[in-house]
C-alpha cells in the first residue's frame, strides 16, 4: 500500500521502495514532534529509513475474527515469514514468487531461522496467542455477565 508523507526530516520527491510498517510511522511521528518513544518499542522512524534497505524488517500481526490462533508476517529484503501459532510456517521469495505459491520453509530453514529470530525479537507469538485468548475470555465473560443484567433488568420491568 502507497504512504505519502512530507514534513520535517523527510526529502520532498523522494521515492522509497522499502517497506515499512505501521511501527515504523508512530517512530516517525514521535521523531517528527521531538518526543522521545519507550525504549522496548521498535520501529523505525520512516525519516531514517533507506531508499532500498534489504535489512529492514516489517511486522505485521493478525488476530482474525474466528481463527483459531493468531499469525505474524516478517518481511524483510525479498523474503517474506509468515508464523502460525500451531501450524507449519511458510517462507517465500518474493522476488521469484510474487504470488507467494511455493512455500520454500523447508528448503531455506537458515532463511526461516533469521526470519523468525527477527520475529522474536518483536515479540513471543506463543505469549501474544495467549494474552489474547485471555482477554478474548474477558470479554465473553463480560458479555455473559452483561446479557445476565438485561435479563433481570427486564424482568423487574415486566412485574
Amino acid at each position: 500500500m502507497p504512504l505519502i508523507v512530507a514534513g520535517p526530516g523527510f526529502t520532498p520527491g523522494t521515492r522509497v521502495k522499502t517497506p515499512v510498517s505501521t511501527m515504523d510511522l508512530q517512530a516517525a511521528i514521535f521523531k517528527a514532534i521531538g518526543a522521545e518513544r519507550p525504549s522496548h518499542w521498535v520501529g523505525t522512524p520512516l525519516q531514517d529509513i533507506k531508499a532500498n534497505d534489504p535489512h529492514h524488517v516489517t511486522f505485521c500481526e493478525y488476530e482474525g475474527h474466528g481463527a483459531p490462533a493468531n499469525s505474524y508476517m516478517i518481511r524483510k529484503g525479498e523474503w517474506k515469514l509468515i508464523y502460525y501459532i500451531g501450524a507449519p510456517k511458510q517462507l517465500f521469495n518474493l522476488d521469484n514468487d510474487p504470488n507467494e505459491m511455493k512455500n520454500l520453509a523447508q528448503d531455506q530453514p537458515e532463511v526461516a531461522a533469521e526470519l523468525e529470530k527477527d520475529l522474536r525479537r518483536i515479540c513471543s507469538p506463543e505469549m501474544e496467542n495467549q494474552r489474547a485468548d485471555e482477554f478474548i475470555q474477558k470479554q465473553l465473560k463480560a458479555i455473559h455477565e452483561l446479557g445476565s443484567i438485561r435479563r433481570s433488568t427486564t424482568e423487574r420491568k415486566s412485574h
